[in-house]
């Protein structure tokens, strides 16, 4: 009798103090599990901004390669109707430089990880943009003989389109 009354009595003497160290417990192991949950909650918001900048990057170039390409088609249109020699070379000379920052848009482009369907859209864009250029020199050369409506003609049947 003695014998089971006294787990009892130990019991009732140190229950304050095990419910302290379960409690203890319990806060440590739900400390210790917030701080593993904001950790991969950090890592989760920095993977998420990284993928976001990359798509931001390549909505950027090709909105700089889009803008490029019309500007330049509306360039080459003023181009056809300006009387004036001076301004004709001024017009040219604008229509090479956008040439030049859409070809650099386009190669920053290429040099990000992009899938394949992204890759694929490059080259058929390439594809047109090569028939395109060729027109579009046809147009300059008439336009520096002199020949405007020829170039005009040109451009509105062939280029533009």
């Amino acid at each position: 009798m003695n014998q089971e009354k006294q787990p009892s009595h130990i019991l009732a003497r140190y229950s304050t103090r095990v419910i302290a160290l379960g409690f203890g417990l319990v806060m440590a192991l739900m400390l210790t599990l917030l701080v593993f949950s904001l950790s991969r909650l950090s890592a989760l918001s920095s993977a998420l901004d990284d993928v976001a900048e990359e798509h931001n990057n390549h909505a950027a170039l090709a909105y700089t390669m889009y803008n490029a390409s019309r500007e330049r088609a509306f360039l080459l249109n003023n181009i056809t109707f300006d009387a004036d020699p001076a301004n004709r070379v001024e017009k040219i000379r604008l229509f090479y430089s956008l040439g030049a920052t859409f070809g650099e848009a386009r190669t920053k482009l290429r040099e990000f990880d992009l899938v394949p369907a992204e890759i694929a859209m490059l080259e058929d864009q390439s594809i047109f943009t090569s028939v395109a250029i060729n027109l579009q020199q046809e147009v300059i050369k008439l336009v520096a003989a002199d020949r405007m409506k020829e170039a005009s003609r040109l451009l509105q049947d062939k280029a533009l389109p």
